[in-house]
């Protein structure tokens, strides 16, 4: 029968797309075909061997089998060609490690769950996705007959999840709250960035952020089994002072932080913004310069920087950024609670949006009027789930845990369309 093609085969003689039969010895992919003689053909399948005689009129399929088909061998040692290999693999998978990261999926639920925080699910598709400036955001729209209506795949389930405390905690005055959310940041790709990842965010009403940073080490305690980390604590005022020379206080200006960056020969053509400088100063000369193997909490931020947080006697941001292993993984803040504060930070964030050229999002007035119906003093934390599970198995592309939309888009590509 090899006078034909495998092609003219498969659409001629193949019984396409057979189902597994009743009886089989084995059944799965081919890894490996032996033939040592024109009667006899050895396949190997699931790492096991199995000699099978070649005879058109006996298992037709057989003789045009090619490794990665799936196939079955029935108890009659015919083999079945279940469904052939038609063209190259589209992705990569690695089973070892989506069972790690199923097993850390449930340890994190786990230690909250043991803990007594209640578990919560916030919508998906939102009117607000989140104001932050630097953040794009994936839009579509709601059709109900004539009604259109703009909605949003959320950047974070914060305001959602404070929308729920504030009614919630009536009910359960020491409430403790978590969820595990997937999250969308368009416009958004590298190594450690994803348009499409996973989000762990906890609240703890009626408490400071001293619980939120006991909470973080006890979790990498119970993660890792180790319990002799090293814990470092800065604020920005003692890296600026100790990195770059710089005396950092609640009031220094742009035009001071201009300066600054001219000392230091980082080019700063176009940006005049206070958040910009002080950013461009920070990733080039400051971040990451303490040891990576250090549970490293960077609190007391900038005013400007303090974004959902309170203000602290001082002029602080009360926040603080978690980093362990060269990752920046949880962000964490003693919630801003006072409406009036909160809708013109809201304001300012959507106006910067204006400026910086992204999509224009409205007010999210269910979420100023919660605040209005009263959040207690609470302080919270998101923390990035892939970049918590890249520290701990050592990956260095989070395309590893990907699927194929995004899996091979670099840099690279993004150069090649501008």
């Amino acid at each position: 029968m090899k006078q034909i093609s495998r092609q003219k085969f498969l659409l001629n003689i193949w019984t396409r797309y057979p189902e597994l039969p009743k009886q089989v010895l084995v059944y799965g992919v081919v890894q490996e075909i032996i033939q040592d003689n024109n009667k006899r053909i050895c396949l190997k399948i699931d790492g096991k061997l199995f000699d099978l005689l070649l005879s058109e009129q006996i298992c037709p399929d057989l003789e045009f089998c090619e490794t990665n088909d799936i196939v079955a061998i029935d108890n009659k040692g015919q083999m079945i060609l279940l469904a052939p290999c038609l063209g190259p693999a589209q992705m990569s998978v690695d089973l070892d490690l989506q069972q790690k990261w199923n097993l850390f999926h449930r340890n994190l639920r786990n230690f909250f769950e043991n803990q007594n925080f209640i578990e919560v699910q916030t919508p998906s598709l939102v009117s607000c996705p989140g104001s932050e400036p630097s953040l794009e955001v994936f839009e579509t729209e709601f059709e109900w007959g004539s009604l259109k209506r703009k909605i949003f795949l959320p950047t974070s389930p914060e305001l959602s999840i404070k929308n729920f405390l504030a009614h919630a905690v009536r009910q359960k005055p020491n409430l403790k709250v978590f969820e595990i959310a997937k999250v969308f940041r368009n416009n958004e790709i590298t190594e450690r960035h994803h348009p499409e990842f996973f989000m762990l965010e906890w609240y703890r009403c009626f408490q400071d952020l001293d619980s939120i940073r006991e909470d973080i080490l006890n979790l990498l305690k119970a993660l890792t089994g180790k319990s002799d980390f090293k814990v470092q604590q800065n604020t920005m005022k003692e890296l600026f002072l100790e990195h770059v020379n710089f005396n950092l206080t609640p009031k220094t200006s742009a035009k001071e932080l201009q300066m600054l960056a001219t000392k230091l020969d980082i080019d700063t053509r176009d940006i005049q913004n206070f958040d910009d400088l002080f950013n461009l100063i920070f990733i080039e000369k400051i971040e990451f310069k303490w040891p990576k193997e250090n549970l490293f909490f960077l609190q007391k931020y900038p005013p400007s920087q303090a974004a959902l947080a309170r203000i602290d006697s001082e002029g602080w941001g009360e926040r603080f950024e978690f980093y362990w292993q060269g990752f920046e993984i949880a962000n964490a803040f003693h919630e801003l609670n006072d409406p009036v504060a909160q809708r013109l930070r809201m304001k300012q964030d959507l106006e910067l949006k204006k400026i910086y050229g992204k999509k224009q999002i409205p007010t999210d007035e269910i979420f100023l009027k919660s605040l209005e119906y009263g959040l207690p003093p609470t302080s919270g934390v998101a923390l990035g789930m892939e970049r918590l599970f890249m520290a701990l198995h050592q990956i260095k592309n989070i395309s590893d845990l990907k699927f194929p939309l995004f899996q091979k888009i670099t840099s690279s590509d993004k150069e090649a369309t501008t």
